[in-house]
């Protein structure tokens, strides 16, 4: 229809790119908006609006709008009526609906020590026609900074990052209250040895959090128990007491036991000795592991000291055995001794002994001193021998006579050694020849024989009519004229031998033809010969008086003979002149 005014939807869509219409009267727009922003309600905005289109009604319709906060450009539709004439429009339109607040909140909670953290509740308040939880896009996360290590006190629960088309979240955080943990303890039993100071007691606890194997502590705990170093075996309570642990709520620590077990103590038997057959000495032992400064009056009883050997055992070893010592605070192990018999000493011993040259040895016969007892050598072994290297025909001298070879299982054999002197022999002439017959020109064989073997000297003591020779080993008397003639036949004697008594022979030789009797010159009766003493005369004749003078005259001693026998004791290193019946001798010793 024709007016002086021009209606259209938007002014701005009809400015460009002809002119400004902006200001032009006659231009006007079909619709005037009194808002374009609003605040998010649930529903559709609530538009004021005014129709500026003369003589025409107008209806809009409004559903084309969003609900949701945001910034829209929409065409409305309108529908314009006259009464007699209706046309619709589309009315540009360009609002903006914002977000309201919303408060997101999160609810304080409690929980224990060393727990872990529980679920955070948020509420929200602030929600629009109808809307719930279901309108946020993202919901916004918890958060505190207590972990389940963290100690006792109030930690904040922070929140954040939530998001929802319609809502800005405005938060409100809450308060996590970590509070002490329950806990329970023992303080644990606990040992030592009497004597020992006490140990370092600890506790066991039941109900610690995050693996932890004792408490933080505001107060430490301390110990208590009257058992002190010198308290006796036994047991005794040990508490703890005015223990404040950080993060627990804990009561009365639950008492445990000190048990006090005894010491150690080794009671050693000393180890002794003696001789044999002697009395057992006094045992005694040594203690080890005594405590406190204590010694043998802390044993209740003293131990037994007792052995198997008696006075008679034999020489060896014996066990001293420990055995009975009690003693309430000590554990007592016993170390038996040893006692020690040792042998007695035992001297084997063989006297002196003398022999003449070339007679056996005598029988050397062993005394012992150091037997004790009843004991003799029966009880030996093996009984000493003694010997000496000198035999029948070993010259004179002095030999050692050794003992040896003794073993006793009681005794040590300690040896005294004798003497063998063996003096020179006496010797005799065995001279059965008969010379009274002899006929000049005779040539007699000398067959005089000494005892000792050895070879004999002859000698004519009177008259001239024979001769002696040699002739090897043999002697001869060679008759030369008639008459008498008397030989003397004598052993001179060696280192082995006394010389030996003189022995005559009167020799009678005749001529061819002359049988008159000659008389025998007479030999003396009397015989001396030297031996270790001194001198022994045979053919003396009881009553007769021998004597003995120096060679200066000085008379020594005078012997009445008791019999045929008669011995002159002599000393050694003089020379003596002997007066026997009507016979002299000198002899030199």
């Amino acid at each position: 229809m024709a007016t002086t005014r021009t209606y259209v939807p938007q002014k701005e869509k009809y400015n460009k790119p002809y002119k400004n219409l902006t200001s032009t009267p006659h231009i006007i727009e079909m619709v005037t908006f009194a808002n374009d922003t609003y605040n998010y309600t649930g529903s559709i905005p609530s538009v004021k609006w005014t129709n500026n289109v003369e003589g025409f009604t107008v209806s809009l319709d409004l559903s084309v709008l969003n609900v949701n906060a945001g910034t829209y450009d929409v065409n409305i539709p309108a529908t314009y009526t006259d009464g007699e004439h209706t046309f619709v429009a589309q009315i540009p339109y360009h609002y903006t609906i914002n977000p309201v607040k919303i408060t997101a909140k999160v609810s304080n909670v409690t929980r224990r020590y060393g727990e872990e953290n529980p679920s955070f509740n948020i509420t929200y308040s602030g929600f629009l026609g109808g809307d719930n939880e279901n309108a946020i896009t993202t919901k916004p996360s918890v958060t505190t900074t207590a972990t389940t290590t963290s100690g006792i006190g109030d930690y904040p629960i922070t929140i954040s990052g939530g998001s929802a088309t319609n809502y800005d979240f405005v938060y409100e955080p809450g308060v996590l209250t970590v509070t002490k943990a329950p806990l329970s303890a023992k303080v644990n039993d606990a040992s030592k040895v009497y004597g020992e100071d006490n140990p370092a007691f600890t506790i066991e606890y039941y109900g610690l959090k995050n693996g932890e194997e004792a408490p933080a502590w505001t107060t430490r705990p301390t110990f208590q128990t009257v058992a002190t170093q010198k308290s006796e075996v036994g047991q005794y309570e040990v508490k703890a007491v005015n223990g404040l642990p950080v993060n627990y709520e804990m009561g009365e620590i639950t008492a445990g036991t000190l048990n006090i077990t005894p010491a150690p103590l080794t009671i050693k038997v000393n180890d002794a000795v003696r001789q044999y057959y002697a009395e057992n000495p006094a045992f005694s032992y040594a203690c080890e592991g005594f405590v406190n400064g204590e010694d043998e009056s802390a044993l209740s009883t003293k131990p037994t000291l007792s052995t198997s050997a008696t006075q008679s055992g034999n020489v060896g070893t014996y066990e001293i055995k420990a055995f009975g010592a009690t003693s309430k605070n000590y554990s007592i192990s016993h170390v038996n001794g040893t006692l020690t018999i040792t042998p007695r000493s035992l001297t084997a011993s063989v006297g002196n002994y003398e022999r003449l040259y070339n007679e056996e040895n005598p029988e050397f016969v062993v005394q012992y001193d150091g037997f004790v007892g009843n004991e003799d050598e029966t009880v030996l072994n093996q009984k000493p021998t003694a010997s000496t290297t000198a035999t029948k025909t070993t010259d004179v001298g002095t030999y050692p006579i050794n003992v040896s070879g003794g073993s006793a299982d009681n005794y040590n054999f300690s040896y005294t050694d004798g003497v063998l002197t063996i003096n020179k022999a006496e010797q005799t002439i065995s001279w059965e020849q008969d010379l009274k017959d002899q006929k000049v020109g005779d040539q007699v064989e000398l067959n005089a024989v000494a005892s000792s073997g050895l070879p004999i000297t002859y000698t004519i003591e009177s008259g001239d009519g024979a001769e002696i020779y040699s002739a090897g080993t043999k002697t001869f008397l060679e008759c030369k004229a008639d008459g008498q003639i008397l030989i003397r036949a004598v052993q001179e004697g060696n280192n082995n031998y006394y010389s030996s008594p003189r022995v005559s022979k009167t020799v009678v030789i005749k001529q061819e033809g002359d049988d008159s009797v000659v008389n025998s010159v007479a030999e003396s009766s009397v015989k001396i010969q030297e031996t270790s003493f001194g001198v022994r005369m045979t053919g003396t004749k009881a009553g007769e008086v021998i004597h003995v003078f120096t060679p200066d005259g000085m008379l020594q001693k005078s012997v009445i003979a008791v019999g045929n026998t008669t011995d002159i004791y002599l000393e050694r290193q003089h020379i003596y002149i002997i007066i026997g019946g009507k016979k002299t001798w000198k002899l030199n010793r």
